[in-house]
């Protein structure tokens, strides 16, 4: 291990949760660049793995649920650019 585990609980791991809802949100944006955003997501996930702060089944969740999470704010996005015209489609 390259780190002392704490005491606190690795499920989910929260990089693996913020790293894919940034990949999730910046792809829907910026579709050309899907591929690279969700392959450093998927590097930083697995870095945690190898580090030894987090099992596999850790990353799979936040992977998940940061996908979830992105795709819920998405709708709620969307939800109120309809109503405001923010911006133009």
């Amino acid at each position: 291990m390259l780190v002392n585990c704490t005491q606190s609980f690795s499920m989910p791991s929260s990089h693996a949760v913020n790293n894919f809802a940034a990949a999730t949100m910046f792809s829907h944006f910026y579709p050309k660049f899907r591929y690279v955003l969700f392959g450093g997501a998927f590097v930083v996930a697995i870095s945690r793995i190898f580090v030894g702060v987090h099992y596999p089944f850790d990353m799979l969740v936040g992977a998940v649920l940061g996908i979830i999470l992105a795709m819920l704010l998405l709708a709620v996005w969307k939800f109120i650019n309809k109503k405001l015209k923010i911006l133009k489609s």
